[in-house]
């Protein structure tokens, strides 16, 4: 579907003439490389802030969601591990949207921290959790405050956006917030069940099982975002 909705858009969508600006008169790569240059960094600092910020997120959501359904199946030996997971996502659903409405009340980046420790103390519980129950109670906590945090910065980002430059800042994230989480975090995620005791068979070889250690590395590598945090918000008054 993404596929098909790409090329309807490609011969539908009519661009409205050339950008003005040196953006628009630059090179394809100049202006691919325009986001990663030490002065656009330096002249947009609370931008590149927030986009680390959404790195260190999505790291820690990658430490174990590849991970995961091999740990409930596996690791706590249980069969409706798809249950757990359905009504985990539906209550951190739920956790999001009324999140969602108080951050317009109390705004963004107020809300982020908040969020930050939810998502760390979800994981906490998920390395003492054992039971259906307190294993969706933990993971409702751990995805809800995954989602809020991820809206905070997401939204933050936006708002720190230049004019004209959403294009690149776009680019920027899926590099920020997609790419590097997507190869650090499974290698941090490998590293914290390497020494597991017990292990599973798939397509015949043997595979240590994902032990609740890399809820605890997940935990760990979010001690990151306050300090981030609050570089962000120094920069912030000082420019005021």
């Amino acid at each position: 579907m993404t596929a098909i909705s790409g090329m309807i858009a490609w011969a539908l969508m009519r661009d409205a003439g050339q950008l003005g600006g040196a953006a628009g008169t630059a090179s394809l790569s100049t202006r691919l490389l325009l986001g990663f240059r030490p002065s656009t960094v330096r002249a947009n600092a609370p931008l590149y802030l927030s986009l680390g910020m959404l790195a260190v997120i999505g790291t820690a959501a990658q430490v174990f969601l590849p991970y995961v359904i091999i740990y409930l199946q596996y690791g706590l030996q249980v069969e409706s591990y798809a249950l757990i997971l359905g009504v985990s996502l539906v209550a951190a659903a739920a956790i999001s949207v009324l999140g969602g409405i108080l951050m317009d009340r109390i705004g963004k980046s107020r809300l982020l921290l908040p969020a930050t420790m939810l998502f760390a103390g979800g994981l906490v519980l998920m390395f003492f959790a054992k039971d259906t129950v307190s294993v969706i109670i933990a993971a409702a906590l751990a995805l809800g405050g995954m989602m809020l945090a991820t809206a905070s910065v997401s939204a933050t980002a936006r708002d720190e956006t230049p004019d004209g430059q959403a294009g690149m800042v776009q680019g920027l994230r899926m590099v920020m917030g997609t790419m590097i989480p997507m190869v650090v975090g499974p290698f941090i995620g490998a590293w914290a069940i390497v020494s597991a005791g017990s292990t599973y068979v798939d397509l015949g070889v043997a595979r240590p099982v994902p032990g609740p250690t890399m809820f605890v590395a997940a935990a760990a590598v979010l001690l990151v975002l306050p300090l981030l945090a609050t570089w962000r918000a120094r920069l912030e008054r000082r420019s005021r």
